[in-house]
């Protein structure tokens, strides 16, 4: 007896284990039924929008022209990864608007910031733990027959390797702003936030490292763009690291102070800076807006550019006066 009933407890068992393996791989099924839909839907209206009104049709030049599930392409706020490299440099280069501000920083702002890099971050793990593994992170087009032009790899590493220029100068900001208010009420948060990008940065290098998808020519491409990130971070950002002390966060300490020693003035880059123009000029020339860069960024780091960029005085002509069309109007998307 104590053995039939142990014996139909286990097919009791198995029988729940196997309804819930049922249920979840069922979900699974209508989620990537949803997306066939949506993407169909979207081929749909491209394909009607070309036959209908070709001189108005967004034309497909690369995958950057549709959504993904590592990139969010919305049409009526495309924010481009080459973008977010000139947001870095209007928050260094004004920081001091930030900084300066009377009262702290809203709770809502800091808890946005906390819960939109923390999506992210697992986010990126997620895809990168699958990269590592040498599986293909799903991409809808291939459910149209487009090839993405660029290996997974390569183009997620880019997102890390770019969107870590804001992170940095934006951390940057808010420990400068607590030690000139004489606080601590943020640096907790901001310096957690900052390790999470770091080991994302490495997961992704080291991903890089080891994938035998990627040709020569995109490891060169990767160490290219992650050089200059690094110099123009330690560039924009030596003023305020001299000022407050925060020269730990530097990519390279050593090189940040000689940047900041060889500067005449020795002031933050602002927009009275005469070397701003020509900065700025130089930025724009490094991470033009081409091939990858040139692909839209995921609604997380959208979003975070937005808050990050509302966080500044609302009345700042000055700042405003030195954004371009592109940036300004991702300040204003919701």
């Amino acid at each position: 007896m104590v053995y039939s009933h142990q014996h139909s407890t286990n097919v009791d068992d198995r029988q729940h284990r196997f309804d819930g393996r049922s249920e979840a791989f069922c979900l699974a099924n209508k989620s990537r039924a949803a997306k066939r839909l949506r993407i169909a839907q979207l081929s749909a209206r491209i394909a009607h929008k070309l036959a209908t009104s070709p001189e108005k049709a967004f034309v497909l030049r690369n995958e950057s022209d549709l959504v993904s599930d590592s990139l969010l392409f919305t049409k009526r706020c495309p924010v481009k990864l080459a973008y977010l490299t000139e947001v870095a440099a209007l928050l260094a280069a004004h920081g001091r608007l930030f900084v300066e501000q009377p009262g702290e920083v809203p709770a809502q702002t800091i808890g946005d910031y906390y819960i939109l890099s923390r999506n992210r971050f697992n986010r990126w793990m997620r895809d990168l733990n699958d990269l590592e593994q040498g599986l293909s992170i799903r991409d809808p087009l291939h459910l149209i027959g487009v090839m993405p032009a660029r290996p997974a790899t390569r183009t997620l590493a880019e997102q890390v390797l770019i969107n870590e220029m804001v992170a940095r100068i934006w951390t940057i900001l808010l420990l400068a702003r607590d030690r000139y208010n004489g606080v601590d009420r943020i640096h907790a948060l901001a310096h957690n936030v900052f390790l999470g990008h770091l080991s994302v940065r490495h997961k992704a290098l080291s991903v890089v490292l080891t994938d035998d998808r990627l040709q020569q020519g995109d490891l060169v491409a990767i160490d290219k763009l992650r050089k200059s990130t690094e110099r123009w971070t330690d560039l924009l950002c030596c003023p305020l690291m001299s000022e407050y002390n925060l020269w730990q966060y530097a990519f390279h300490e050593d090189t940040a102070r000689e940047l900041y020693r060889d500067r005449v003035d020795q002031q933050s880059i602002d927009f009275r800076s005469r070397a701003w123009v020509l900065i700025l000029s130089g930025l724009r020339h490094t991470f033009q807006e081409k091939d990858a860069l040139g692909c839209p960024v995921h609604d997380d780091d959208r979003r975070l550019i937005r808050l990050m960029l509302n966080s500044f005085p609302e009345e700042s002509p000055e700042m405003t006066f030195w954004m371009s069309s592109r940036v300004r109007e991702a300040r204003r998307c919701s």
